[in-house]
């Protein structure tokens, strides 16, 4: 279940950039603000899928090894990135727009949209 969400999200994700942002991720920089579809509930879906993604990947193959290795460096290791690096690009990309969708939609956990 866990890496269908996962999967999931990183699918949805990807489609709303072409689709909203006429970006692919890191192959082609989105080129306007995506505040729609699953971006309007969390700020980084993709990230959190890959999160998911790997730590399935770990409990899948029922290595504690593999699991660990995405719980302690992994994840901490791209939370740290999207943190100190995207984020930074990203509002100086897309300007003030970006910095007031920053201080409405959460970093990575979803939350249910009023």
């Amino acid at each position: 279940i866990l890496l269908l969400a996962g999967l999931y999200l990183v699918v949805v994700s990807l489609a709303a950039l072409r689709r909203l942002g006429h970006g692919a991720n890191a192959f082609r920089l989105t080129t306007q603000l995506v505040a729609g579809d699953i971006y309007q509930r969390t700020r980084n879906p993709m990230s959190l899928g890959f999160y998911m993604c790997c730590i399935s990947a770990g409990l899948l193959a029922g290595s504690t090894t593999i699991t660990v290795f995405a719980l302690i460096a992994i994840i901490p290791t791209h939370l740290l990135y999207l943190i100190y690096f995207e984020d930074l690009e990203v509002g100086l990309r897309l300007g003030p727009a970006y910095l007031a969708y920053k201080q409405n939609v959460s970093f990575l956990i979803p939350r249910r949209v009023t």
